[in-house]
């Protein structure tokens, strides 16, 4: 019951504008109407100050909001002993990256991950987990972690996959993403 009022307050906070303030400031039993230190909430609310979100919870909830407007990505980051699997850019196979693509409109991002193995590498993934996610030139990418996997290893027209010394995606289009991604999981590559 507690979580469906949260869940009611946080949807109707963020209907509101924190620039509208309007409304009487008295207190009226245990309704406030925006009583001063509340103003920022733009409309009444119920119950003790604890049903106020901090600072905090309300810019999480306007980042979240922010990342489900973005577009989004979906990679796969597949390892071999010390290698990475890489797929080269099109026709460039001096730029190399994860394989992986855009999640199409309504799709889940781990589906599209899967779909995207599939499509590049022709590899089907047994074993997905997501492992890393952070907005990159204007995108939420996902990374998803492939331990196991069936298949042949195939290229396509997006591409040539292969089994790559991760210092090679370093070097791509989106070697900076990579090398965060990286330092932040503290990955060690083994034989």
């Amino acid at each position: 019951m507690r979580k469906d009022l949260l869940k009611e307050f946080v949807l109707e906070f963020l209907k509101r504008s924190f620039n509208e303030i309007s409304g009487d400031y008295s207190m009226s039993g245990t309704r406030r109407m925006q009583a001063p230190g509340n103003l920022r909430s733009g409309f009444s609310t119920m119950g003790s100050r604890s049903s106020i979100l901090s600072d905090q919870e309300i810019e999480d909830q306007f980042k979240n909001q922010e990342e489900e407007s973005l577009p989004k990505a979906a990679l796969c980051l597949l390892t071999k002993g010390k290698k990475v699997l890489a797929v080269s850019r099109g026709k460039d196979f001096l730029d190399l990256n994860m394989p992986g693509g855009t999640v199409e409109s309504g799709e889940e991002p781990i589906v599209a991950a899967k779909r995207e193995l599939f499509e590049e590498t022709g590899l089907k993934a047994a074993e997905i987990y997501p492992i890393y996610s952070k907005v990159n030139n204007g995108w939420l990418v996902s990374v998803f972690r492939v331990p196991t996997y069936t298949g042949s290893l195939r290229g396509s027209s997006e591409g040539k996959p292969s089994w790559e010394d991760p210092e090679v995606l370093s070097n791509g289009t989106y070697g900076n993403y990579f090398e965060e991604m990286i330092e932040s999981l503290k990955i060690q590559f083994e034989d």
